[in-house]
């Protein structure tokens, strides 16, 4: 997991990152996460693989709040994953795990999943 910072300028400090799963293999080096989604979509594993990735961003932005870094993260979200029928007990189940406050986590649907979805 890799995690891009947004800058407050006017305060000059990170209060927020947005969760980004990346895959390196000694073989093959840096996967694009255009082909390993892809792949994780065609094989019916993109739901765990969002799961995932939900989990791990809410653990270690709990543990920044615990260390009194305070951000907030934000997950994107899949087609499929916001289409799943169990999402929202998903997401609740997750917070109360991690202990992450529910106003620390935005769930991100970007323009194309949008579409995808309500066309």
């Amino acid at each position: 997991m890799y995690y891009q910072p947004q800058l407050d300028t006017a305060s000059d400090r990170i209060t927020h990152v947005e969760a980004l799963v990346r895959w390196f293999t000694p073989a093959q080096g840096w996967i694009s996460p255009t082909e390993f989604i892809s792949r994780a979509e065609h094989n019916g594993l993109i739901v765990s693989l969002g799961e995932w990735i939900l989990r791990q961003a809410c653990r270690q932005t709990q543990t920044w709040l615990q260390a009194g870094i305070s951000v907030t993260v934000s997950v994107n979200l899949s087609p499929r994953q916001l289409q799943h029928p169990c999402l929202v007990e998903q997401v609740v189940q997750i917070l109360a795990e991690t202990g992450l406050p529910p106003q620390a986590l935005e769930l991100e649907i970007t323009e194309s999943v949008a579409l995808e979805i309500w066309n």
